[in-house]
């Protein structure tokens, strides 16, 4: 299987490399032989590499970077996913691409569903919907997944006053970081939490649950606390 693996650098990509070194032919430029920016540059990389499967954890992900250069986070976040994904729709190949929540503006107070509308409050935002439409598109041999976080720290607060910690704060004392808070104009959806139950589903999946490792690492504080 060979595999072009792009954005081996970032959070994601970083991760993805360990999990797919087991696998036959790995590719991993490095950012300074690939600029995403440049489309022709990147169709002519991906042809060379006659890939069967293509992870794609690129993005221009600086939220207010990409809010003040948007002619080139739209080249990255949208036309390079959809030159990706031509390639491989015409070439047979597998595709596997990451998004984000910020497609959504975040008012909604239940976890968000893959199908629901999307809403983005910046260009970020905006530029990540266009790439995933553009994939979406492809109807089929495609994976679409997206980063999310919520709730972590008023799950830590009530789980450490819930076991006798003494804390500053109580979980109600926990509050959603605002837009306004930021020293920035781009606006962050408050509501970061997406619902991993069809992830689950198709891939038969046995996702670790963040609660129960986090109620073990509160335990194990609270009893060196109380020593």
């Amino acid at each position: 299987m060979r595999i072009p693996l792009l954005g081996k650098t970032s959070q994601i990509g970083s991760k993805s490399q360990s999990t797919l070194l087991p696998l036959d032919e790995i590719a991993a430029p490095a950012r300074k032989d690939l600029d995403l920016g440049d489309i022709g540059a990147l169709r002519s990389v991906i042809v060379k590499y006659r890939p069967t499967f293509i992870v794609d954890a690129t993005a221009h992900t600086n939220v207010n970077l990409a809010n003040s250069e948007p002619a080139r986070t739209h080249r990255v976040n949208r036309d390079a996913v959809a030159a990706l994904t031509d390639y491989a729709s015409c070439n047979n190949a597998r595709f596997a691409h990451h998004s984000t929540d910020y497609v959504f503006d975040g008012k909604k107070d239940v976890p968000y569903l893959e199908d629901d509308a999307t809403r983005p409050l910046n260009v970020y935002g905006a530029t990540k919907r266009d790439g995933g439409r553009a994939v979406r598109a492809a109807k089929d041999r495609h994976l679409i997944a997206a980063t999310s976080w919520y709730g972590f720290a008023k799950f830590l607060f009530g789980e450490a006053s819930r076991q006798g910690l003494k804390l500053r704060c109580s979980a109600s004392g926990v509050r959603v970081i605002l837009a306004a808070d930021y020293e920035t104009s781009v606006t962050r959806p408050a509501n970061l939490r997406l619902d991993t139950a069809k992830l689950c589903k198709i891939f038969y999946l046995d996702l670790p649950s963040w609660p129960d490792h986090a109620r073990k690492v509160v335990s194990e504080f609270s009893a060196g606390a109380m020593a």
